[in-house]
């Protein structure tokens, strides 16, 4: 079983598309949603959880906070302005992943930039396939599949971004994991509908914490 976690600021319809997926899943799909506008939505399924901060504590902080909320051993971080088919993904991973003991090397499960965006998604009969990913690029952080025990929490210095970067780097280069994508795989939405507005401050000012976290994160694992 999945959980995913969403963080919103309720700008985007397609979480609600999310929203309906998990609560008609066949795989008994959980949802966290990290309620960063303090709205007044509440749960409308028993498999869907509102945390409500009290206040906007920006993506990677909500990120922290709901992968410790997860119950499952696997958890997909996911923004809250894309929608695909989430039985079809679930199925695959299972075929692709858990069947065949692949479990073992993988990393993370990401969103491939450019190659999935369409007006529809797939059906439930469709094949999507399983592929080795390249370097982390734009959209990398729009999906994130992987095994909750070996997360690192993201350093609260990094409020939007670089918290994709930061798990790409411990995956990749300090766990030598294999990071992977399903190719194939339609999404319906857009890119960073509600970061857009913080970019101009918030990337400058997050960037000049970012080799220092790396090299805190180097030395924690070459200590083990």
């Amino acid at each position: 079983m999945i959980t995913y976690i969403i963080p919103t600021l309720w700008k985007s319809e397609r979480i609600f598309d999310i929203i309906e997926a998990v609560q008609t899943s066949r795989y008994g799909a959980k949802l966290i949603i990290i309620d960063n506008d303090n709205s007044s939505y509440v749960s409308p399924h028993p498999n869907i959880t509102v945390l409500k901060p009290g206040e906007n504590i920006f993506v990677n902080p909500a990120w922290n906070l709901g992968v410790q909320h997860a119950t499952t051993e696997y958890v997909c971080l996911l923004n809250d302005d894309i929608y695909f088919n989430l039985d079809l993904f679930h199925k695959s991973f299972t075929e692709q992943v858990i069947n065949v003991g692949l479990t073992r090397d993988l990393g993370i499960i990401s969103f491939k930039s450019g190659s999935g965006f369409s007006d529809s998604i797939n059906s439930d009969k469709d094949q999507i396939r399983l592929v080795e990913s390249g370097p982390a690029g734009s959209g990398f952080g729009q999906l994130m599949l992987f095994k909750k025990d070996l997360y690192e929490p993201i350093p609260d210095v990094f409020k939007i971004y670089f918290g994709d970067n930061y798990l790409y780097f411990l995956f990749h280069n300090l766990l030598k994991k294999r990071v992977m994508h399903f190719e194939g795989l339609k999404f319906i939405g857009e890119l960073s509908v509600t970061s857009k507005e913080y970019e101009e401050y918030y990337l400058q000012k997050e960037f000049k914490f970012w080799k220092q976290s790396t090299e805190d994160l180097y030395n924690k694992y070459k200590q083990h």
